[in-house]
């Protein structure tokens, strides 16, 4: 979990420094320290509750359109020679967003009085994330902020694309879903036993097929609220173990081995964590961070582990490819492009490729999906309603032929 850390330091003059960082531990914190040309000299967890830190902001959301436009506006200004401070503050008039907004006229007032950008940016973990920080220490680092806010950019529009094609894919079917059990409700829980009693009253024996449905209607109406409590605890129940590492193992795995789903949610997390690295590496950040950050985003707890398998080789003087093989989570052809970027030198360049790859190959995968599911839907809302229908009927037939005799 990231935390907020009080640093000490001191440059290479010997000059003392202080200031404000967000890590994920204090080995993380001195690293980050060290990238920036200092030597970190005392440390002490800062509490959230602190004047200057985004104290409330935890349950304030900042749209990812609003982070893309702002990298972007970072860049192109800060590319034309605009001076950081001035080209913050004219964000601050330009956001709509009032907790960004609020966030940038405190950065632009920790610049002046002698902070970095990067050190603003850490007080707000909360609309900054890990990897926006880095991209902006590297670009410090170097020299070249207005690249590395130019690849976040890119970086950030891509995975808002990927999340507003996924949930455009997902809302016709979850429509068609709620209509469906809509419907089916109305059917079994009103319909069917007014027309049931009628048979009962008239004293006509019933065919088993509509017995069945009735008893069913009646169970499902009688005892609605036991099975919504039971639903609802089996959710809450889940929810809960999906919160601990051995739950979120477990129920990532069992996700991996559906059909069509796995493979889907594989190709888009190959995607993120090769996206996500060939951004960092572009931008001078180590392989061992930028395999920290990258399975932070991967959003999959295997596939994490494999990552972070990969990380205790980099970490041990190892290479990436090999703990991702036994991981058997990483198809052939990723681990053998990464391999040979390893070998040649080129492994952003490799990853770049790999990830345009798996997410052209993820945008093809959710098409077909999404184009299954509407048929299979119908096929099985048209056969439970035609299993009403059909007891129905029998009962109807059954009423003729009683009428008849």
């Amino acid at each position: 979990m990231t935390q907020l850390y009080e640093y000490t330091a001191r440059d290479m003059n010997g000059r003392a420094m202080k200031g404000v960082l967000s890590a994920h531990s204090p080995e993380a914190l001195a690293e980050q320290i060290k990238r920036m040309g200092y030597v970190i000299t005392g440390w002490k967890l800062k509490r959230q509750s602190v004047q200057g830190v985004s104290s409330g902001h935890f349950f304030k959301r900042v749209k990812g359109e609003d982070m893309v436009m702002l990298s972007i506006q970072l860049s192109k200004m800060i590319h034309a020679g605009i001076p950081l401070v001035k080209t913050l503050q004219t964000q601050v008039e330009q956001t709509q967003n009032k907790h960004l907004r609020e966030a940038i006229r405190n950065i632009a007032k920790q610049i002046e009085q002698g902070s970095t950008f990067s050190e603003g940016l850490a007080k707000y973990p909360d609309i900054f994330s890990d990897f926006f920080i880095n991209l902006v220490i590297a670009g410090e680092s170097s020299g070249r902020l207005s690249e590395c806010l130019e690849r976040l950019s890119g970086y950030m529009r891509r995975q808002n694309e990927i999340k507003a094609q996924i949930i455009t894919s997902m809302t016709y079917p979850l429509l068609m879903l709620v209509v469906g059990v809509g419907v089916m409700g109305v059917l079994v829980g009103s319909v069917i036993p007014k027309f049931i009693d009628i048979f009962i009253q008239a004293q006509i024996p019933l065919p088993t097929s509509t017995r069945l449905i009735y008893e069913t209607s009646l169970f499902l109406k009688n005892e609605f609220w036991w099975i919504a409590l039971l639903i609802g605890a089996i959710c809450i129940g889940a929810n809960l173990y999906a919160r601990t590492d051995r739950g979120r193992l477990h129920i990532d795995g069992i996700i991996l081995a559906i059909p069509m789903l796995g493979d889907l949610i594989r190709k888009l997390s190959v995607s993120r964590i090769c996206g996500t690295m060939a951004a960092m590496l572009a931008s001078g950040i180590s392989m061992l961070e930028a395999l920290k950050i990258s399975r932070r985003v991967s959003g999959n707890k295997v596939i994490a582990e494999a990552v972070k398998s990969a990380e205790k080789s980099v970490e041990s003087g190892g290479s990436v490819t090999e703990p991702l093989r036994r991981s058997g989570q990483f198809p052939l052809m990723v681990l053998q492009m990464i391999d040979a970027g390893e070998k040649s030198g080129t492994v952003d360049e490799m990853l770049v490729d790999i990830s345009e790859y798996y997410e052209q190959m993820f945008w093809q995968h959710l098409k077909r999906m999404t184009a299954l599911i509407e048929p299979i839907f119908l096929v099985v809302m048209g056969g439970m309603v035609a299993l009403i229908m059909s007891g129905l009927l029998s009962a109807i037939f059954q009423m003729v032929k009683t009428a008849g005799g």
